[in-house]
């Protein structure tokens, strides 16, 4: 982290927390932050963290219902809950200035959806939840299982992640042809 914030001449502080969800697996080591960290999540995620009552997931300070955006450095993230998916308060990440969505535990990369339904708060809204994302204005998606931004909106969330559409799932063994 230090060589990349030198190597763009910012600081490597960190200044905000953005809870994408409640789950521990995602934010079960934001109190090691501190209290210098401004916490920012969806008013479920905040009501989700008071029931569970973990000190390793600080209460968010700043709360939204369905949207909020967030400006630090020049940089600015739009936050944005469309209803529940795979928990009741999983939201999307916009960064318009870098035409990247970030959408956490729903589009994972070559799973069939029907596997990941276990795992899902709300069945309707997590095979819903593609096409909010395919709504929104991006080039680059950010997923839990990579740390790297993608390219190609179709591309990800019908062929790669098997999601009902015109694309064949390889999942199955089936490749697409068009794929490049």
């Amino acid at each position: 982290m230090d060589e990349i914030a030198a190597a763009n001449g910012v600081t490597n502080r960190v200044t905000h927390l953005v809870y994408s969800y409640h789950h521990a697996d995602h934010v079960g080591a934001a109190s090691l932050f501190g209290g210098d960290v401004a916490r920012i999540g969806h008013e479920e995620t905040k009501r989700l963290l008071e029931r569970d009552g973990d000190p390793a997931r600080p209460l968010p300070e700043v709360t939204f219902a369905d949207t909020y955006t967030l400006e630090v450095g020049g940089e600015r993230v739009e936050l944005a809950w469309h209803g529940p998916n795979h928990s009741p308060d999983n939201i999307y990440i916009h960064f318009p200035g870098h035409d990247t969505l970030m959408f956490i535990d729903v589009v994972n990369a070559s799973w069939v959806p029907i596997y990941n339904v276990n795992l899902s708060e709300d069945v309707i809204g997590y095979m819903g939840a593609p096409a909010i994302a395919l709504s929104c204005p991006w080039t680059h998606f950010m997923r839990w299982d990579r740390n790297t931004a993608e390219r190609g909106r179709e591309r990800i969330l019908r062929e790669r992640t098997c999601w009902p559409g015109p694309y064949p799932c390889k999942a199955y063994g089936v490749s697409d042809r068009s794929a490049s």
